[in-house]
């Protein structure tokens, strides 16, 4: 029962659903259970089995709706509401899917069973939160699924007001399958928040407000001086240059910021960059360079 801790269910939920199933075997297996996960005539633990999967499929929604924002009673009731559709409802529902992403999603076939009701759940809850923004990146993203939009933005990392956007964390999906399109809401989803963070840097900041930074890429070329605006500044925080030169422009840079927070912030805290046990604090007078 591992499966069903996962998604939220108490060891006491166990006894209480064995406790209600029906006495008569006619009735087990279809009484107050969807009918996505009728299983007529099924045995007294069977019936339990599927009583207690609604129900942590119900708590996964509303954990799934908290996430990213939603109300956890809304996030259920989409759930609810989906879990209970006719077989004319799921196809009107699938074919509202862009065409491109239906193999990847399992929605290839008409056949309604519970992997497709998860990615149909999933995107569900996407069109939901696309809302929560504001209109420009509701209409974003749903131009994104009536295009089937399918290329990943380039980090899935970021922080925005000391909050981590981790879209998901890297042991759960694969970053070459989603270059391959293979997790295409999850694409799609993370290029609107990426492009949604960066419009609220241009309108929180604009194009005059710049930092200065004064670099050179070593010891024997001249300094330079670079002026970012915040849209850049998160860009380049977030996106590691693949070529040797532009990294190497790229760490000077680095380099430049780290030393001139030292000058700047005034808490008396440890650097996080310069190493463990404390040796430079954020206040100490620049010496040293990160590698």
């Amino acid at each position: 029962m591992q499966w069903a801790a996962r998604c939220g269910l108490e060891e006491a939920d166990v006894p209480k659903q064995f406790d209600h199933v029906p006495p008569k075997q006619e009735h087990r297996g279809s009484q107050d259970i969807s009918q996505i996960m009728h299983e007529p005539r099924c045995e007294k633990r069977r019936h339990a089995v599927l009583a207690l999967r609604a129900q942590a499929y119900e708590r996964a929604a509303a954990a799934a709706g908290r996430e990213i924002g939603i109300q956890e009673k809304k996030a259920s009731a989409q759930f609810l509401k989906l879990i209970s559709l006719s077989s004319r409802d799921f196809e009107t529902e699938r074919c509202a899917v862009p065409m491109l992403w239906r193999p990847a999603l399992g929605l290839r076939s008409t056949t309604f069973n519970a992997g497709a009701l998860a990615r149909l759940f999933e995107l569900r809850l996407r069109n939901t939160g696309a809302k929560l923004p504001g209109p420009d990146a509701e209409q974003r993203w749903l131009r994104a699924v009536r295009e089937g939009a399918s290329q990943p933005p380039p980090t899935l990392s970021f922080s925005l007001d000391d909050q981590d956007f981790q879209l998901e964390e890297t042991k759960h999906f694969d970053t070459a399958k989603m270059h391959r399109g293979e997790y295409p809401v999850l694409t799609a989803w993370s290029a609107l928040v990426w492009e949604a963070t960066l419009e609220a840097l241009d309108a929180r900041y604009g194009a005059t407000s710049k930092l200065v930074l004064t670099h050179q890429m070593d010891s024997s070329s001249a300094a330079g001086q670079s002026q970012l605006t915040m849209r850049e500044l998160c860009k380049m925080l977030h996106i590691v240059p693949k070529a040797d030169t532009e990294r190497q422009a790229w760490t000077s840079l680095l380099r430049a910021l780290h030393e001139a927070l030292h000058e700047t912030i005034q808490e008396h805290v440890a650097c996080p960059v310069c190493g463990p046990g404390g040796a430079r604090y954020w206040n100490e007078a620049a010496d040293k360079v990160i590698e």
